[in-house]
Order: structure tokens, then C-alpha cells, then sequence
């Protein structure tokens, strides 16, 4: 139905999708339904393929073993973004790190005002704590973030 729909989204929540299905949010974030989307909640389970077709690319070209460093089959995804909610984050190290910097940082997109992220694992808080830095020169860039970590230290630091 939304890829026949004429209607322009605003705000959009993804609240579940099958594990075998990981495509499946890409293909739907990439109708053009969604191309008008400013604000993006996803309560299931994000992924490393999610975040790295969320993050825009310099030179919007192939950079990570094949895939699309730049969005769904090489389209930027979601270029009015300003908000991103994501509840169940377990990521690689850098990678939420290298998709916040892209949307806050490029001028082939919308900037990314608010990011609020909630990790379910035990063990993902501390993965993400060289990142901490980063994090905070991206909200001195205008970045309004929250990051909430099993790590409590991280927690401390980020809130701060």
C-alpha cells in the first residue's frame, strides 16, 4: 500500500521485522513515501546493514565490501531526517559513531538534530566507549543525543 501511496510521511515507526527480513526496512525507507520523512523511530532490532545504509557517504559511492555505503542500491535514504530514535541498537564499534558524524556533516543531506539510541545488549555500552569523545563534538555541532548503555560509566559520560 505505501508503494502505491501518493502521501508524503513525516514521521514513521518501525516496530518489528523478521531477522531473515533484515532488508525489509531498507525497501520501505527507500519508497518514495519516505522521502519526505523527518523524524524516524525504530523499536526492533537495528542492524550493522540498517545503519550502514543510513549513513551517507563523502564521494556517495560503494565503500564496505559491495554494499552501498550511500543508502539502498546507492540513494541517499531519508535526505530530510533531523530525528532518529532507535531502541535495540547491538552495533560494531564505530559504526552508530560513523552514521551520526555523516548525517550531521553532510551537505547532501538534511542534518541530523536529535539522535536518541538505546542499547539491549550487555555488552555493547563498552564497545562504544572510545566513541564518547566523538559523541561530544558532534553535540557541540548541534547534535542533541541520548545514548543509553548497560555501561554505566559510558552513561555517565555521554549525559554529561
Amino acid at each position: 500500500m505505501l508503494a502505491r501511496s501518493a502521501c508524503r510521511l513525516d514521521d514513521f515507526t518501525f516496530d518489528r521485522w523478521s531477522e531473515q527480513a533484515e532488508e525489509l526496512p531498507l525497501h520501505f525507507l527507500s519508497l518514495p513515501a519516505f522521502a519526505s520523512l523527518q523524524s524516524l523511530t525504530i523499536t526492533a532490532d537495528v542492524t550493522a546493514l540498517l545503519l550502514r545504509n543510513l549513513t551517507v557517504s563523502r564521494d556517495r559511492g560503494p565503500e564496505w565490501e559491495g554494499e552501498s555505503h550511500s543508502g539502498h542500491n546507492g540513494a541517499v535514504l531519508l535526505v530530510n531526517l533531523t530525528s532518529l530514535v532507535l531502541v535495540g541498537c547491538p552495533v560494531e564499534d564505530g559504526l552508530l559513531l560513523e552514521m551520526a558524524r555523516s548525517r550531521v556533516r553532510n551537505s547532501s543531506c538534511a542534518h541530523l538534530r536529535y539522535l536518541r539510541v538505546q542499547a539491549w545488549r550487555e555488552d555493547v555500552g563498552d564497545s562504544h566507549a572510545g566513541d564518547v569523545d566523538d559523541f561530544q563534538k558532534l553535540k557541540e555541532e548541534g547534535l542533541d543525543f541520548e545514548l543509553m548503555f548497560s555501561s554505566k560509566s559510558l552513561a555517565k559520560c555521554v549525559s554529561e
